[in-house]
């Protein structure tokens, strides 16, 4: 009887700790992150503008998402911040290009092209930026 004890307690031991691990990596490393700082100008006005991109991918575990990812967005000089759910790759580096959509929007809103660092995005109506990107915010 002592030896059926042992063994379900180290069998519940051992579930609890790869759970525990497998909670850790799901939480802690399901995604990647890209950062840019893009220089341009809004499209409607010409007035030039730094916009800084946050770009969080999916790593290929997380069956459950439909997008591989999201961006978040912020303008320096004028007050906007923005975030869209649904980041789409396509290709593979260096020519990988990242589409961006919104759930609550119909159609592409946005891109970024990776080789030549060119972003647009379409915050709405009459109000687009477009710029050239670096690494890092």
């Amino acid at each position: 009887m002592l030896q059926l004890v042992k063994i379900l307690v180290r069998s519940v031991l051992a579930i609890t700790i790869v759970s525990g691990i497998t909670f850790y990596i799901l939480v802690n490393h399901s995604t990647d992150a890209m950062n840019l700082t893009c220089k341009g100008k809004w499209l409607q006005s010409g007035k030039g503008e730094t916009l800084f991109a946050a770009f969080e991918f999916y790593r290929p575990w997380i069956l459950w998402a439909e997008a591989d990812g999201n961006v978040r967005v912020e303008t320096a000089q004028f007050p906007l911040s923005s975030y869209f759910s649904e980041v789409k790759t396509i290709g593979r580096e260096p020519l990988r290009l990242f589409e961006i959509t919104d759930s609550y929007r119909a159609g592409m809103i946005g891109g970024y092209r990776e080789a030549s660092k060119e972003i647009a995005i379409n915050f709405s109506k009459g109000l687009t930026f477009t710029g050239n990107c670096r690494d890092g915010i």
